[in-house]
Protein backbone atom coordinates (compact mmCIF):
# COMPACT_ATOMS: atom_id res chain seq x y z
CA UNK A 1 0.00 0.00 0.00
CA UNK A 2 2.75 2.14 1.21
CA UNK A 3 4.72 1.54 -2.40
CA UNK A 4 1.60 2.39 -4.33
CA UNK A 5 1.19 5.57 -2.61
CA UNK A 6 4.96 6.07 -2.96
CA UNK A 7 4.44 5.38 -6.94
CA UNK A 8 1.63 8.10 -7.12
CA UNK A 9 3.47 10.44 -5.39
CA UNK A 10 6.58 10.52 -7.75
CA UNK A 11 4.18 10.40 -10.98
CA UNK A 12 3.03 13.63 -9.00
CA UNK A 13 6.56 14.94 -8.51
CA UNK A 14 7.22 14.12 -12.25
CA UNK A 15 3.96 15.36 -13.94
CA UNK A 16 5.13 18.65 -11.90
CA UNK A 17 8.09 19.46 -13.27
CA UNK A 18 7.17 18.13 -16.66
CA UNK A 19 5.05 21.34 -16.27
CA UNK A 20 7.24 23.42 -15.04
CA UNK A 21 9.24 22.47 -17.89
CA UNK A 22 7.19 23.49 -20.09
CA UNK A 23 6.25 26.66 -18.50
CA UNK A 24 9.76 27.95 -18.56
CA UNK A 25 9.91 26.75 -22.49
CA UNK A 26 6.89 28.71 -23.06
CA UNK A 27 8.06 31.81 -21.17
CA UNK A 28 11.14 31.66 -22.55
CA UNK A 29 10.05 31.67 -26.23
CA UNK A 30 7.66 34.95 -25.04
CA UNK A 31 10.35 36.50 -23.85
CA UNK A 32 12.72 35.70 -27.60
CA UNK A 33 9.54 36.48 -29.58
CA UNK A 34 9.14 39.99 -27.75
CA UNK A 35 12.65 40.44 -27.65
CA UNK A 36 12.62 39.83 -31.23
CA UNK A 37 9.37 42.31 -32.11
CA UNK A 38 11.17 44.79 -29.97
CA UNK A 39 14.47 44.71 -32.46
CA UNK A 40 12.10 45.14 -35.21
CA UNK A 41 9.96 47.64 -34.14
CA UNK A 42 13.02 49.46 -32.29
CA UNK A 43 14.78 49.11 -36.02
CA UNK A 44 11.30 50.82 -37.94
CA UNK A 45 11.07 53.47 -35.14
CA UNK A 46 14.73 54.41 -35.13
CA UNK A 47 14.24 54.63 -39.20
CA UNK A 48 11.32 56.82 -38.85
CA UNK A 49 10.92 60.59 -38.72
CA UNK A 50 9.94 60.73 -35.61
CA UNK A 51 12.71 58.12 -34.65
CA UNK A 52 15.29 60.13 -35.89
CA UNK A 53 14.09 62.79 -34.16
CA UNK A 54 13.84 61.43 -31.03
CA UNK A 55 17.30 59.97 -31.22
CA UNK A 56 18.99 63.15 -32.24
CA UNK A 57 17.64 65.33 -28.60
CA UNK A 58 19.58 62.58 -26.33
CA UNK A 59 22.59 62.54 -28.48
CA UNK A 60 25.46 63.36 -25.76
CA UNK A 61 27.95 64.81 -27.86
CA UNK A 62 28.24 68.26 -30.03
CA UNK A 63 29.58 65.96 -33.79
CA UNK A 64 30.48 69.52 -35.43
CA UNK A 65 32.62 69.87 -37.23
CA UNK A 66 32.09 67.57 -39.72
CA UNK A 67 34.94 66.53 -42.43
CA UNK A 68 33.69 66.54 -45.79
CA UNK A 69 34.57 64.02 -48.39
CA UNK A 70 33.65 64.12 -52.50
CA UNK A 71 34.42 68.11 -52.86
CA UNK A 72 32.70 70.94 -51.22
CA UNK A 73 29.13 71.57 -50.51
CA UNK A 74 27.47 73.29 -53.63
CA UNK A 75 23.96 73.87 -52.23
CA UNK A 76 22.74 73.90 -48.34
CA UNK A 77 19.00 73.99 -47.35
CA UNK A 78 16.44 73.44 -44.01
CA UNK A 79 14.69 70.36 -43.82
CA UNK A 80 12.50 71.07 -40.88
CA UNK A 81 15.21 71.31 -37.88
CA UNK A 82 17.47 69.68 -39.79
CA UNK A 83 19.72 70.43 -42.69
CA UNK A 84 20.63 68.59 -45.92
CA UNK A 85 23.24 69.60 -48.57
CA UNK A 86 24.52 68.55 -51.73
CA UNK A 87 28.05 68.14 -52.82
CA UNK A 88 29.19 66.87 -56.58
CA UNK A 89 27.94 62.68 -55.70
CA UNK A 90 26.29 62.78 -52.90
CA UNK A 91 23.55 63.73 -50.79
CA UNK A 92 23.02 64.17 -47.14
CA UNK A 93 20.96 65.52 -43.87
CA UNK A 94 22.28 66.32 -40.83
CA UNK A 95 20.69 66.82 -37.76
CA UNK A 96 21.21 69.78 -35.10
CA UNK A 97 23.86 68.29 -33.42
CA UNK A 98 25.62 66.87 -36.41
CA UNK A 99 24.42 63.42 -36.75
CA UNK A 100 23.56 62.41 -40.54
CA UNK A 101 20.02 60.91 -40.20
CA UNK A 102 19.95 60.10 -44.14
CA UNK A 103 22.63 60.03 -47.20
CA UNK A 104 22.32 58.90 -50.90
CA UNK A 105 24.73 59.01 -53.77
CA UNK A 106 22.66 61.29 -56.77
CA UNK A 107 25.04 60.46 -59.97
CA UNK A 108 23.74 64.06 -61.26
CA UNK A 109 25.66 66.28 -63.36
CA UNK A 110 23.70 69.51 -62.24
CA UNK A 111 22.09 68.86 -58.92
CA UNK A 112 19.69 71.00 -57.71
CA UNK A 113 18.22 70.52 -54.19
CA UNK A 114 14.62 72.38 -52.94
CA UNK A 115 13.15 71.78 -49.79
CA UNK A 116 9.43 72.36 -47.86
CA UNK A 117 8.98 71.44 -44.62
CA UNK A 118 10.15 68.25 -44.15
CA UNK A 119 10.44 66.84 -47.82
CA UNK A 120 13.50 67.64 -50.11
CA UNK A 121 13.57 66.90 -54.09
CA UNK A 122 17.10 66.86 -55.75
CA UNK A 123 16.88 66.71 -59.46
CA UNK A 124 19.11 66.97 -61.84
CA UNK A 125 18.65 70.06 -63.75
CA UNK A 126 18.87 68.88 -67.53
CA UNK A 127 19.08 64.84 -66.78
CA UNK A 128 15.59 62.95 -66.06
CA UNK A 129 15.65 61.82 -62.92
CA UNK A 130 14.81 63.46 -59.01
CA UNK A 131 15.27 61.87 -56.12
CA UNK A 132 12.36 62.99 -53.11
CA UNK A 133 13.45 62.16 -49.10
CA UNK A 134 12.59 62.76 -45.69
CA UNK A 135 15.13 63.93 -42.95
CA UNK A 136 15.49 59.85 -42.70
CA UNK A 137 14.94 58.20 -45.80
CA UNK A 138 14.38 57.65 -49.68
CA UNK A 139 10.90 58.46 -50.43
CA UNK A 140 10.89 58.60 -54.40
CA UNK A 141 13.08 58.25 -56.94
CA UNK A 142 11.87 58.50 -60.74
CA UNK A 143 12.53 59.24 -64.21
CA UNK A 144 11.12 61.86 -65.39
CA UNK A 145 11.74 60.14 -69.08
CA UNK A 146 12.39 64.32 -70.88
CA UNK A 147 15.44 66.58 -69.48
CA UNK A 148 14.19 68.77 -66.61
CA UNK A 149 14.03 72.41 -66.88
CA UNK A 150 12.90 72.83 -63.32
CA UNK A 151 11.07 71.41 -60.50
CA UNK A 152 9.62 72.26 -56.64
CA UNK A 153 8.86 70.31 -54.47
CA UNK A 154 5.53 70.75 -51.09
CA UNK A 155 5.50 70.46 -47.69
CA UNK A 156 2.98 67.34 -48.07
CA UNK A 157 4.85 65.33 -50.70
CA UNK A 158 4.27 66.94 -54.04
CA UNK A 159 6.50 67.04 -56.70
CA UNK A 160 6.16 69.33 -59.78
CA UNK A 161 8.41 69.30 -62.90
CA UNK A 162 8.92 71.09 -66.11
CA UNK A 163 10.62 68.87 -68.39
CA UNK A 164 10.97 68.44 -72.76
CA UNK A 165 8.42 66.32 -74.57
CA UNK A 166 8.72 64.45 -77.78
CA UNK A 167 6.41 66.94 -79.70
CA UNK A 168 6.02 69.61 -77.52
CA UNK A 169 8.54 72.59 -75.60
CA UNK A 170 7.28 71.72 -72.12
CA UNK A 171 5.73 69.45 -70.51
CA UNK A 172 4.45 69.92 -66.41
CA UNK A 173 3.86 66.77 -64.29
CA UNK A 174 2.61 66.97 -61.08
CA UNK A 175 3.17 64.26 -58.82
CA UNK A 176 1.36 63.49 -55.91
CA UNK A 177 2.92 62.30 -52.52
CA UNK A 178 1.39 58.77 -53.97
CA UNK A 179 3.59 59.46 -56.64
CA UNK A 180 0.57 59.23 -58.80
CA UNK A 181 -0.18 62.10 -61.63
CA UNK A 182 -2.99 64.36 -61.37
CA UNK A 183 -2.08 67.30 -63.62
CA UNK A 184 0.10 66.81 -67.11
CA UNK A 185 0.23 69.77 -69.02
CA UNK A 186 2.02 70.42 -72.43
CA UNK A 187 2.71 73.41 -74.67
CA UNK A 188 4.22 72.81 -78.04
CA UNK A 189 5.86 76.82 -78.57
CA UNK A 190 6.75 77.92 -74.93
CA UNK A 191 9.45 76.67 -72.94
CA UNK A 192 9.49 76.70 -68.92
CA UNK A 193 11.97 79.09 -66.81
CA UNK A 194 10.72 78.09 -63.55
CA UNK A 195 8.03 76.69 -61.80
CA UNK A 196 6.33 76.97 -58.45
CA UNK A 197 3.76 74.80 -56.64
CA UNK A 198 1.44 76.24 -54.12
CA UNK A 199 1.83 75.78 -50.08
CA UNK A 200 -1.09 73.63 -50.04
CA UNK A 201 -0.05 71.81 -53.86
CA UNK A 202 -3.35 72.74 -55.12
CA UNK A 203 -2.48 74.95 -57.75
CA UNK A 204 1.30 75.26 -59.80
CA UNK A 205 2.51 78.76 -61.71
CA UNK A 206 5.05 78.09 -64.54
CA UNK A 207 6.72 80.93 -66.26
CA UNK A 208 7.69 80.27 -70.18
CA UNK A 209 9.21 81.87 -72.84
CA UNK A 210 8.54 82.26 -76.33
CA UNK A 211 9.19 84.81 -79.27
CA UNK A 212 7.16 86.96 -80.99
CA UNK A 213 7.45 88.99 -83.91
CA UNK A 214 11.22 89.34 -83.40
CA UNK A 215 10.23 89.92 -79.19
CA UNK A 216 11.25 88.12 -76.31
CA UNK A 217 7.79 86.79 -74.82
CA UNK A 218 7.27 85.21 -71.16
CA UNK A 219 4.28 83.93 -70.68
CA UNK A 220 2.67 83.24 -66.70
CA UNK A 221 -0.03 80.39 -66.21
CA UNK A 222 -1.65 79.19 -63.36
CA UNK A 223 -2.82 75.29 -63.27
CA UNK A 224 -5.48 73.95 -60.66
CA UNK A 225 -3.80 70.81 -60.18
CA UNK A 226 -7.26 69.07 -58.72
CA UNK A 227 -8.95 70.10 -61.90
CA UNK A 228 -6.03 69.41 -64.38
CA UNK A 229 -6.77 72.87 -66.33
CA UNK A 230 -5.34 75.91 -67.08
CA UNK A 231 -6.89 79.05 -64.28
CA UNK A 232 -5.18 82.44 -66.43
CA UNK A 233 -1.98 83.36 -68.39
CA UNK A 234 -0.52 86.31 -68.30
CA UNK A 235 1.83 87.61 -70.95
CA UNK A 236 5.10 89.81 -70.30
CA UNK A 237 6.82 91.48 -73.53
CA UNK A 238 10.22 91.94 -73.45
CA UNK A 239 10.88 90.55 -70.14
CA UNK A 240 12.60 87.35 -69.27
CA UNK A 241 11.34 85.48 -66.04
CA UNK A 242 13.79 84.28 -63.67
CA UNK A 243 12.30 83.13 -60.65
CA UNK A 244 8.34 82.25 -59.40
CA UNK A 245 6.66 81.91 -56.48
CA UNK A 246 3.66 82.07 -54.65
CA UNK A 247 3.08 85.05 -51.93
CA UNK A 248 -0.12 86.40 -50.33
CA UNK A 249 -1.99 84.71 -52.83
CA UNK A 250 -0.76 86.19 -55.47
CA UNK A 251 2.18 84.69 -58.02
CA UNK A 252 5.54 86.37 -57.61
CA UNK A 253 7.50 87.03 -60.96
CA UNK A 254 11.79 87.89 -60.81
CA UNK A 255 12.49 89.38 -64.26
CA UNK A 256 15.82 91.23 -66.00
CA UNK A 257 13.23 94.30 -65.65
CA UNK A 258 11.76 94.03 -62.35
CA UNK A 259 9.87 92.10 -59.61
CA UNK A 260 5.13 91.57 -59.88
CA UNK A 261 2.69 90.29 -57.95
CA UNK A 262 -0.10 88.72 -60.49
CA UNK A 263 -3.48 88.46 -59.00
CA UNK A 264 -5.45 84.81 -59.89
CA UNK A 265 -6.78 86.92 -63.32
CA UNK A 266 -3.71 87.66 -64.68
CA UNK A 267 -3.37 91.17 -63.74
CA UNK A 268 -0.05 92.59 -62.68
CA UNK A 269 -1.55 94.45 -59.35
CA UNK A 270 2.17 95.72 -57.75
CA UNK A 271 5.49 96.11 -59.42
CA UNK A 272 8.74 96.95 -58.62
CA UNK A 273 11.11 98.24 -61.52
CA UNK A 274 14.74 98.39 -61.44
CA UNK A 275 15.10 101.15 -62.91
CA UNK A 276 17.94 100.25 -65.44
CA UNK A 277 20.00 98.56 -62.76
CA UNK A 278 20.77 94.16 -62.96
CA UNK A 279 19.71 92.15 -60.25
CA UNK A 280 23.33 90.21 -59.13
CA UNK A 281 21.58 88.27 -56.84
CA UNK A 282 17.80 87.30 -55.64
CA UNK A 283 16.64 85.47 -53.31
CA UNK A 284 12.53 84.65 -53.54
CA UNK A 285 11.40 81.83 -51.21
CA UNK A 286 7.37 81.86 -50.90
CA UNK A 287 7.46 82.08 -47.18
CA UNK A 288 9.76 84.96 -46.77
CA UNK A 289 10.14 88.63 -48.77
CA UNK A 290 11.73 89.06 -51.76
CA UNK A 291 15.19 90.43 -51.34
CA UNK A 292 17.39 91.87 -54.19
CA UNK A 293 21.19 92.97 -55.08
CA UNK A 294 21.22 95.41 -57.71
CA UNK A 295 24.27 97.04 -59.15
CA UNK A 296 27.92 94.91 -60.22
CA UNK A 297 30.24 95.61 -57.79
CA UNK A 298 32.99 95.24 -60.28
CA UNK A 299 32.39 97.88 -62.21
CA UNK A 300 30.52 100.28 -59.77
CA UNK A 301 32.42 99.62 -56.71
CA UNK A 302 28.79 99.06 -54.77
CA UNK A 303 26.31 96.98 -54.76
CA UNK A 304 22.72 98.10 -53.16
CA UNK A 305 20.73 95.35 -51.08
CA UNK A 306 16.52 96.12 -51.84
CA UNK A 307 13.93 94.33 -49.26
CA UNK A 308 10.56 93.69 -50.70
CA UNK A 309 7.42 92.31 -48.86
CA UNK A 310 4.43 90.42 -50.80
CA UNK A 311 3.00 93.36 -52.35
CA UNK A 312 6.13 94.55 -54.08
CA UNK A 313 6.77 97.54 -51.66
CA UNK A 314 10.47 98.64 -50.62
CA UNK A 315 11.10 98.13 -46.91
CA UNK A 316 14.59 99.05 -47.31
CA UNK A 317 17.68 99.77 -49.51
CA UNK A 318 20.83 99.65 -48.35
CA UNK A 319 24.03 100.50 -50.21
CA UNK A 320 27.23 97.28 -49.70
CA UNK A 321 30.87 99.14 -50.48
CA UNK A 322 32.06 94.83 -50.91
CA UNK A 323 31.24 92.09 -52.81
CA UNK A 324 28.74 90.40 -52.09
CA UNK A 325 29.25 86.58 -52.93
CA UNK A 326 26.12 84.51 -51.60
CA UNK A 327 22.71 85.97 -50.42
CA UNK A 328 20.16 84.17 -47.94
CA UNK A 329 17.11 85.19 -46.57
CA UNK A 330 14.89 83.85 -43.91
CA UNK A 331 12.56 84.45 -41.51
CA UNK A 332 15.00 86.52 -39.20
CA UNK A 333 16.20 88.61 -42.09
CA UNK A 334 18.99 89.28 -44.63
CA UNK A 335 22.39 87.32 -45.07
CA UNK A 336 25.25 88.25 -47.65
CA UNK A 337 28.69 86.93 -47.42
CA UNK A 338 31.58 89.39 -48.41
CA UNK A 339 35.57 88.73 -47.94
CA UNK A 340 34.90 85.59 -45.35
CA UNK A 341 32.06 87.83 -43.01
CA UNK A 342 28.22 87.17 -43.07
CA UNK A 343 26.62 89.78 -42.40
CA UNK A 344 23.12 89.90 -40.98
CA UNK A 345 20.73 92.55 -41.51
CA UNK A 346 16.50 92.82 -40.49
CA UNK A 347 14.11 94.01 -43.19
CA UNK A 348 13.99 97.44 -42.27
CA UNK A 349 17.72 97.35 -43.37
CA UNK A 350 19.50 97.75 -39.86
CA UNK A 351 22.91 95.52 -39.17
CA UNK A 352 22.30 92.90 -36.30
CA UNK A 353 25.74 90.84 -36.30
CA UNK A 354 28.43 90.05 -38.22
CA UNK A 355 29.95 86.65 -38.10
CA UNK A 356 33.11 85.32 -39.44
CA UNK A 357 33.23 82.53 -41.41
CA UNK A 358 36.68 82.18 -42.81
CA UNK A 359 36.80 80.16 -45.96
CA UNK A 360 32.90 79.70 -46.03
CA UNK A 361 31.92 78.68 -49.41
CA UNK A 362 28.03 77.90 -48.78
CA UNK A 363 26.47 78.46 -45.52
CA UNK A 364 22.76 78.51 -44.28
CA UNK A 365 21.80 80.43 -41.13
CA UNK A 366 19.15 78.52 -39.24
CA UNK A 367 17.44 80.10 -35.48
CA UNK A 368 21.03 81.76 -33.97
CA UNK A 369 23.21 79.35 -35.87
CA UNK A 370 25.42 79.62 -39.14
CA UNK A 371 26.35 76.57 -40.96
CA UNK A 372 29.47 77.42 -42.84
CA UNK A 373 30.95 74.79 -45.27
CA UNK A 374 34.56 74.98 -46.49
CA UNK A 375 36.39 72.54 -48.43
CA UNK A 376 37.50 70.30 -46.11
CA UNK A 377 34.22 70.39 -43.25
CA UNK A 378 31.36 71.49 -42.09
CA UNK A 379 30.98 74.13 -39.60
CA UNK A 380 28.51 74.78 -37.00
CA UNK A 381 28.63 79.01 -35.85
CA UNK A 382 27.17 81.35 -33.22
CA UNK A 383 25.41 84.27 -35.18
CA UNK A 384 27.03 87.19 -33.75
Amino acid sequence: MAKEKLSEFERYKRKLNIRKKLSAIFWLLLITAVAAGGVVWFGAFSKSEFGVAFRSQFTRDEQFPIALSGGSIRQIEPLEWDICFINDTDFYVYDNKGNMTFTATHGFASPVLKTDGGRALLYDQGGTRFLLTSSSRQLAQIDAGYAIHAADVASDGSVAVATSASQHATQVTVYDSLQNQPLVWKSSENMATAIALSPDAGQVAISCINASGGELVSTVYLLDVKNNQEIMRAQLPGEFTYSISFKDQSIHVITDKGVKSIDSMGRVRASFDYQGQQPMLFSDQQLHNTVLVLGNYRYMRSSEVVSLDAKCKQLARFTVDTTVDSLKVNERGIYYLSDNVVYHYDFSGKLLAQTEAPGTGEYLPLGQSLYAGTYEELRRLEIR
